[in-house]
């Protein structure tokens, strides 16, 4: 008869893998693209808003 933690030890990697195919097959769709483009946008206007910053200080 095979040890308990090694039963333990099967199990929790039969639903890792199961966890993992779920994750793999689970389908975004467009909203995944929406948000890094939309944070790409924020993240250029972030910086153009410290480089007019600093240009106004140094006037």
């Amino acid at each position: 008869m095979e040890s308990d933690p090694k039963r333990i030890v099967r199990e929790w990697n039969r639903e890792i893998e199961a966890e993992i195919r779920r994750r793999d097959t689970h389908q975004d769709g467009p909203w995944k693209i929406v948000v890094w483009v939309a944070l790409g946008v924020l993240w250029f206007v972030a910086l153009f808003a410290v480089v007019g910053l600093f240009e106004r200080l140094q006037q």
